[in-house]
């Protein structure tokens, strides 16, 4: 509920505003974004997942961390603001000084919310993150679309994103009764930077990797087309990405929890898994099956260049909760180290797809990377089959059914569209995903597969009571 909630509100105004502003417009903030994700990641430095990763966390742990977030997050700040010329120059974009400048802010205005957010999810209450989130996009999310109907273009998207990450941080100091004590403990900055450099470290690889692609299409192809693959990724961070953030934050602390026990370790990670790709795989299919329709109902006829990107991010988002998972369970083990190690050898096969397909285009561009996360997973799983006993071929064995779903659900909707091709976009759209419900309900009761929500509800619960915060104590 907290990130569809919050993704359901932002993706409306994303419509609105896409309705409103050029594909270039975008494709501004889309070159920001990266070196604003580049810079939150520094922030962090793995100390929100060190914090809930260490079960004996005191005050001083955490007031620690607090304080160095927020110094790191004046400190990537300035460099930011420094850097606006420099990223400007290399883009040709004269209009990103400002916009850089502006933004900029946002890496201080994060910073200062990293702990609570982390403790929120240490103790598994999403709804109060839920509700910070939800306030921030709703207040951000009309003062941009307001912005842009009085021809304010690419600033009602900065002031959206300065908006909403301002709010979001001020809810989660209102919503949380945490404060941090006026010290800083070098022995507890020690302990957590141990566990949060390595994730440091992969977390900018991931980041730059993750993005890369930007900053190419960006450099080699213009704004224009950067606002189309955007548009494209978008669609995929507000579904696969999005489940598969919300299947990572609850897994990895209930994984933490059971790190001793490889075998409770094993049961818990197939059940979710299956659950997980029952959900991803269905939209995922849907959405590149649907993707001609989809475009031009939502979004209009200027955004349609974007439609064969779509498809190919949907093939590489049906695999983004599989690696998520098979990685949570390196981090659960405090193995970090090894989880750096990985991320290390899948960022240079990235380089060597980057090197051969660049010159054939965008869509080369994407088809390597969907090789790459292939490759990437059969990796990631390798230590899952080597810690737990449940590697990529049992993985593949109990989910047979979803995929199967997936696959006959995908085909019906997709030879559905061709046949309708003449019929109204909306109405073509609209049978579609009936046509994909209905299907895709029918499929699982001819399979018998379902979820047991049952015994997942009473693993949340149970490691939920199990987790409640420990005394404020130094």
């Amino acid at each position: 509920v907290e990130r569809f909630g919050i993704l359901g509100v932002q993706l409306i105004i994303s419509i609105i505003l896409a309705r409103i502003l050029m594909p270039s417009d975008f494709g501004l903030i889309a070159i920001i974004t990266f070196f604003t994700l580049l810079a939150q990641i520094v922030i962090e430095s793995g100390f929100g997942q060190a914090l809930i990763q260490k079960q004996d966390c005191s005050l001083l742990d955490e007031s620690t961390a607090f304080w160095f977030n927020l110094f790191t997050g004046i400190l990537t700040m300035a460099v930011l603001f420094l850097a606006a010329p420099w990223i400007a120059h290399f883009y040709e974009q004269p209009r990103l000084i400002n916009i850089t400048r502006a933004i900029s802010f946002n890496m201080m205005i994060n910073s200062a919310g990293v702990v609570q957010n982390a403790l929120l999810v240490k103790e598994l209450q999403f709804k109060k993150r839920m509700i910070a989130g939800l306030v921030a996009s709703v207040v951000s999310g009309v003062m941009s679309v307001a912005l842009a109907l009085k021809g304010f273009g690419v600033w009602a998207l900065v002031i959206q994103i300065l908006v909403n990450n301002f709010t979001r941080t001020l809810m989660l100091w209102i919503i949380h009764p945490w404060r941090p004590l006026f010290r800083f403990c070098t022995k507890s900055f020690l302990t957590l930077f141990r566990f949060g450099s390595n994730l440091l470290f992969s977390g900018v690889l991931n980041t730059i990797f993750g993005n890369i692609y930007i900053l190419i299409i960006g450099k080699l192809f213009g704004m224009a087309d950067l606002g189309y693959y955007h548009r494209a990724k978008e669609f995929m961070i507000a579904t696969s990405q999005s489940l598969t953030q919300i299947v990572s934050q609850v897994n990895f602390p209930i994984m933490a929890k059971l790190q001793h026990s490889p075998d409770q370790m094993r049961n818990v990670f197939s059940q979710i898994l299956h659950a997980t790709m029952l959900a991803v795989l269905p939209m995922m299919v849907g959405i590149a099956a649907t993707a001609p329709n989809l475009i031009h109902t939502v979004l209009g006829e200027k955004w349609m260049p974007c439609v064969p990107y779509l498809r190919i991010l949907c093939a590489i988002g049906a695999l983004l909760p599989v690696h998520a998972l098979n990685l949570n369970i390196l981090n659960a083990l405090g193995r970090s180290d090894l989880y750096l190690r990985l991320e290390i050898i899948k960022k240079s096969l990235i380089c060597i797809s980057i090197f051969i397909t660049y010159r054939f285009g965008i869509v080369f561009l994407l088809l390597g990377q969907f090789v790459c996360s292939v490759i990437g997973l059969l990796i990631n799983s390798y230590y899952a089959d080597k810690f737990i006993g449940y590697g990529i071929q049992r993985q593949l064995a109990d989910n047979i059914k979803p995929i199967l779903n997936g696959a006959v659900m995908g085909m019906a909707v997709y030879y559905l569209g061709t046949a309708m091709n003449m019929a109204p976009s909306a109405v073509t759209l609209a049978t579609q995903v009936l046509l994909g419900v209905v299907t895709t309900l029918l499929m699982q009761y001819l399979l018998k597969d379902s979820i047991d929500m049952k015994y997942i509800k009473e693993l949340l619960a149970r490691n939920s009571n199990a987790m409640e915060p420990p005394a404020n104590e130094p």
